[in-house]
């Protein structure tokens, strides 16, 4: 008999934000993280944006640069999250 298992859906706008603010709290331009993943800028601009999500080797590489837990990198929707918050992102952004 199988059991019914919740699979959580990604939030990709909070998750890229949430990227962008670790890999800024870490130092890390969008150059830079392109060089240490050895994949072009445009790769990581679209982590950043939520088009695209990192494959696995790159997600263990952002763990380890970031200093963070793959937990960390995801933003989950929930009931209460469905509708993200762009000024937190607008926030993000602007530390540039």
């Amino acid at each position: 008999m199988y059991k019914l298992v919740y699979i959580p859906e990604i939030d990709t706008a909070a998750s890229g934000c949430r990227l962008e603010a670790l890999m800024r709290a870490n130092g890390y331009s969008v150059n830079d993280l392109a060089l240490k993943l050895k994949v072009s800028p445009q790769t990581v601009y679209k982590y950043i944006r939520g088009a695209a999500y990192p494959k696995t080797p790159h997600l263990l590489a952002l763990c380890y640069l970031l200093h963070c837990d793959l937990k960390d990198l995801y933003v989950y929707k929930t009931e209460k999250s469905t509708e993200f918050d762009e000024a937190y992102c607008v926030h993000i952004m602007n530390l540039q």
